[in-house]
């Protein structure tokens, strides 16, 4: 049943109010017994439109997030407190990331774009590590009996058979810091046109050093190889 009183409207059950839409300042609609409000549009289209307005995600009245729509182009969520932002699938889900894109003129398309920009002054004895990309990835079941192959990163990229394409896997630039560093490895035998190589770095192909560049062979008590 319906209930009005003022600028609310209430809904009950049993003779007990279960939720209420209140029309003063602002619309809500909300649950007032701790019960889940659902919203079912069955086979039909959810649409939540803000019209010129931000949509917000709250959370016992504290607003944790809302949806800028302000740019036609480019739509954010952008949160208001200082917590992560997780997208976790459970079991076998995958979160997917599907872009097609179509290009009649010269452009960059990008997949996925991070612009972590770090500002503030570190006080003096103070260190601050940013990292724009941290991978963890852990195998921790102590049940398997077969093989696990774990891959961190895996890069496919296949060109089409018109006109002239480049493909590049990683493309690293880093510069302006003190001490510039492109790669730096903790573990692992490094590859180079084998699959599992042997050594710290195996190369199956031949190797060219350009310019006046040299290449320098140390023995581990630091002396030059000649």
């Amino acid at each position: 049943s319906f209930d009005a009183d003022g600028d609310t409207i209430y809904f009950k059950g049993s003779g007990n109010t279960r939720g209420n839409i209140q029309l003063d300042t602002h619309y809500e609609i909300k649950s007032s017994t701790g019960n889940i409000l659902e919203i079912n549009a069955l086979s039909a289209d959810l649409i939540l439109d803000a019209g010129g307005g931000q949509t917000y995600i709250k959370k016992n009245g504290t607003q944790f997030a809302y949806f800028d729509t302000a740019t036609a182009s480019n739509l954010k969520l952008i949160g208001t407190l200082n917590y992560d932002l997780t997208l976790k699938p459970n079991g076998t889900g995958t979160i997917v990331l599907d872009k097609d894109c179509i290009g009649t003129t010269t452009a960059t398309q990008k997949g996925l774009f991070i612009d972590f920009d770090q500002t503030g002054i570190i006080a003096s004895g103070q260190t601050l590590t940013s990292i724009g990309l941290d991978l963890d990835m852990n195998c921790e079941s102590i049940t398997h009996v077969g093989t696990v192959n774990q891959t961190a990163i895996d890069i496919d990229m296949v060109a089409a058979t018109d006109g002239v394409q480049v493909n590049v896997g990683v493309d690293i630039s880093v510069s302006g810091g003190d001490k510039n560093y492109s790669l730096i490895t903790s573990g692992g035998n490094v590859g180079i046109g084998v699959s599992d190589p042997d050594e710290l770095l195996e190369v199956a192909g031949d190797v060219k050093i350009s310019g006046a560049n040299k290449l320098y062979l140390y023995d581990s008590s630091g002396e030059y190889l000649s």
